[in-house]
């Protein structure tokens, strides 16, 4: 009995049996793109935010918009220097 080895593994196997272990083999043995955590997470966080992750081209801001978009994150950063500073004092 002549034993013939799989392409795809090595295996050695009779001419009957190669012929069905090649198709599960081939599925088998398939190369996964590599999982990345933190693609997944950034999804998902947009998605909670109702954002679409688009490398699309992004629409410019008007002045005022930009303006006031620079006026909340100062607002935003000044509360949370506030809430550290409180913090800290309780501590």
């Amino acid at each position: 009995m002549q034993l013939i080895p799989c392409a795809d593994c090595g295996r050695k196997f009779s001419a009957k049996a190669l012929e069905r272990h090649v198709a599960v083999c081939k599925k088998v043995n398939t190369k996964r793109k590599a999982f990345s955590a933190a693609d997944h997470r950034a999804a998902a966080i947009a998605e909670a935010n109702g954002a679409e992750m688009s490398a699309g081209p992004r629409k410019k801001k008007g002045r005022k918009a930009a303006a006031a978009e620079a006026e909340a994150e100062a607002k935003a950063k000044k509360a949370k220097k506030s809430v550290r500073n409180l913090a800290k004092s309780a501590v």
